[in-house]
């Protein structure tokens, strides 16, 4: 199945998708996320969750495969539960890239799913952090933000979240 079709399919709610077709946003090159990108707004959020929730499944199941493309490019969308999900779907990947992202969504993002999902994202980081793979400006970054969303945010699931994972900064120093 090419990505052409794969997106065909996705766009067609009246019918379910294949696995297979997911298969095809692994590892998508340039040309091909901006293919992506053409197709993605016109899908319903409803029909949006069930894939970006079955891609993290497929994640899960399957370690060589890699959505992070497809999952930071939904960060900005503009329904609520896809952030989230999108969010969600980040929290193995290690590419510094997205701690700027990760954090605008803790600091500022109208929806506390979405902050919480991206205080349990900036967990990878602060793991890295604490086993000495992650650059020191990129640790502080990433426990300022914690810190701040326990401090400020007035979600408690946010702040939970962001307790869990400043411990890791805590446990090491």
């Amino acid at each position: 199945m090419t990505l052409e079709r794969s997106l065909t399919e996705l766009s067609d709610e009246d019918k379910p998708f294949e696995t297979t077709g997911l298969l095809q946003l692994s590892g998508l090159t340039l040309d091909e996320l901006i293919e992506f990108k053409t197709a993605w707004p016109e899908l319903s959020p409803q029909r949006k969750c069930t894939v970006l929730t079955r891609l993290g499944e497929l994640c899960e199941d399957n370690l060589e495969l890699d959505f992070s493309a497809v999952f930071r490019s939904c960060l900005t969308d503009g329904d609520d539960s896809v952030r989230e999900q999108a969010t969600r779907g980040l929290w193995e990947c290690d590419d510094r890239v997205i701690i700027r992202p990760l954090i605008r969504l803790l600091s500022g993002d109208p929806s506390p799913a979405v902050r919480a999902a991206a205080a349990t994202s900036l967990g990878r980081f602060a793991a890295m952090a604490q086993e000495g793979k992650l650059l020191d400006r990129d640790a502080d970054r990433v426990q300022d933000a914690l810190l701040a969303a326990i401090e400020s945010d007035e979600d408690m699931e946010v702040g939970q979240r962001a307790i869990e994972v400043v411990a890791y900064f805590r446990s090491n120093g």
